[in-house]
């Protein structure tokens, strides 16, 4: 995230495309910098509708007036939001990792295991008053990044709450090939079985003596 460096700046990471039309219209009225990370490719319209068509960049008139803008817009805040409520652990995410973190989170939910799922939104600023809270609530954290483990929001949060167990889901630290995105995937531990196996293993494994 190299713009983590920039004093005053917000970093925003759209979901779907709802909640893009959210943060540019936020964007336009800020009173600071503000980016606003747009993945690559197809997203859905509402991710928490799996409606899979549309792309991110597909801007037309009907995008933004299939609803009704001031419901949309109106007092809008890129603050967390849970999209999913769970017991046995919590994971953070944001962006293009809410999708999968949503998929495994069925997946092991089969398996007893209830992760909450909260989307972060702005990966700068971390705020503050909703990281204290999970810190009392959870013991287990799953954080998703959309990027380098060592360098994004991940190490960044897991550096604050170094007293709790953190996994941090992301891409190796090395040179990544070309290729498309579910191969990538699968060659560096990110495909959707891997990760469920492996973050359930994190779970069980917080139980052990």
């Amino acid at each position: 995230e190299f713009l983590s460096s920039m004093p005053n700046i917000t970093i925003l990471s759209p979901r779907d495309r709802i909640e893009l039309k959210k943060m540019m219209k936020y964007a336009s009225t800020a009173n600071s910098p503000v980016a606003i990370r747009i993945p690559k490719g197809f997203a859905p319209e509402n991710i928490l509708q799996k409606e899979k068509t549309g792309l991110v960049s597909d801007f037309s008139n009907k995008s933004f007036d299939s609803e009704n803008e001031s419901e949309i817009w109106t007092n809008y805040q890129p603050v967390p939001e849970v999209l999913r409520e769970g017991t046995s652990g919590v994971i953070l995410a944001e962006g293009a990792t809410i999708g999968p973190a949503l998929e495994i989170s069925e997946i092991l939910a089969k398996e007893k295991i209830e992760l909450e799922i909260i989307d972060i939104k702005a990966i700068k600023p971390i705020n503050q008053k909703y990281l204290d809270e999970w810190q009392k609530r959870w013991n287990n954290f799953v954080i998703f990044e959309n990027g380098d483990v060592y360098n994004g929001f991940g190490a960044h949060i897991s550096s604050i709450i170094s007293q709790k167990r953190v996994k941090i889901v992301g891409w190796p630290d090395k040179f990544i090939k070309n290729g498309t995105l579910e191969i990538l995937k699968e060659k560096n531990g990110l495909s959707t079985d891997f990760l469920a196996k492996s973050i359930a293993d994190f779970i069980h494994n917080s139980f052990l003596p």
